[in-house]
């Protein structure tokens, strides 16, 4: 902690030239390791959010996009992503792509529905022996030190909630992912092969009425607006500003 106490000791120094203040704090996150970082920020927090707000975020954001994988790596909890959104969002696609990034095991609600033999079956009972026998696979993997992506539409909110509450029975990081996009591309999308999902338009118009919206702050990424490459670096930006305590909007930090 030597390193940690010297940093405080010229940021407070520093505290009045602004400019200082944002390069010094840049190379305390450079230098100091996780658990410090997160020490750093409580005490910004009580002693200069109210005058240096501006300058802690621009540079929490500045290094979360410069080192936007080693500083997510330096913290080695796995975690769990739930992709959840409409049909033709790009859930599966956009989760294949992560499992691939984050080394995790995907989960799917339309590969559960075929391996319980439930295809065309979405009555309510039908559904949540899918989300049943989905959880139950994800603590299996969760208990094995496995990084988890969870893919499905998840509309209702008490699905996400049995998601989260397992979580936290399991001591895991879990972080919600919302997909959107334009209803031309949902049609657009619809037209092509999509293995394993049975729905069409006349689903996605019937879920977009009733489908209950996650009112918690979490991460929504259009689809369609957006590059594989864009997709994935917001992904590890948004875990990384829930790990070092900071939302990405440049809001007050979190506890």
């Amino acid at each position: 902690m030597e390193m940690l106490e010297h940093q405080k000791w010229v940021i407070r120094n520093l505290s009045g030239d602004k400019e200082l203040f944002q390069k010094e704090l840049y190379k305390s996150l450079a230098w100091l390791e996780k658990t410090e970082i997160e020490e750093l920020v409580e005490w910004l927090k009580v002693n200069y959010w109210a005058t240096n707000s501006k300058e802690i975020i621009a540079v929490f954001k500045l290094f979360m996009i410069e080192k936007v994988d080693t500083f997510y790596y330096q913290k080695n909890d796995k975690m769990i992503l739930i992709v959840f959104g409409l049909p033709a969002t790009g859930k599966t696609y956009l989760s294949e792509l992560a499992a691939r990034e984050f080394d995790a095991v995907h989960l799917n609600t339309d590969i559960i529905r075929k391996e319980l033999n439930l295809q065309g079956k979405y009555d309510e009972h039908s559904k949540q022996m899918v989300y049943d026998h989905m959880l139950e696979q994800m603590v299996h993997h969760a208990q094995n030190n496995q990084n988890i992506i969870v893919d499905g539409t998840f509309q209702k909110e008490e699905h996400r909630n049995q998601y989260l509450q397992k979580a936290r029975e399991l001591n895991q990081e879990l972080y919600f992912i919302e997909l959107r996009a334009k209803e031309q591309t949902i049609k657009e999308r619809m037209k092509s092969d999509r293995s394993h999902s049975e729905a069409d338009f006349q689903v996605y118009k019937n879920l977009k009425r009733s489908f209950e919206h996650k009112k918690e702050p979490h991460l929504i990424l259009w689809t369609d607006e957006h590059t594989d490459a864009e997709l994935s670096n917001k992904i590890k930006l948004y875990i990384n500003g829930q790990r070092a305590g900071y939302s990405n909007e440049g809001e007050m930090p979190v506890s």
